[in-house]
């Protein structure tokens, strides 16, 4: 079934403006793109650090006039590929001599 938002979108259209799934539901409790100032909040990076992945091209960002705004799907994309960090050592284990 199709919804319009503000009379101009279908819920397909949407989904596809987005980059979501047809066969997953959007979540509209949660917005769709974050402003650079929400992007730091969740992540606890600096405007400057989320400027430079936007420049680097790592973090994709979208333009809406003047405003820079980043997809959330974008920002879980871009977490999800990170590398994870490798487990500390525990210092139990002792070279041999």
């Amino acid at each position: 079934m199709d919804i319009e938002f503000n009379g101009k979108y279908s819920h397909d259209c949407l989904r596809k403006a987005v980059g979501v799934s047809l066969m997953q539901p959007i979540d509209l409790t949660k917005p769709l793109a974050l402003s650079i100032e929400e992007v730091c909040s969740l992540t606890g990076l600096v405007r400057t650090k989320i400027y430079s992945l936007i420049g680097s091209g790592e973090l994709i960002a979208r333009k809406i006039g003047k405003r820079t705004v980043i997809l959330r799907t974008d920002l879980e994309t871009w977490l999800g590929g990170l590398q994870p960090c490798p487990p500390k050592s525990t210092g139990t284990s002792k070279s041999p001599i």
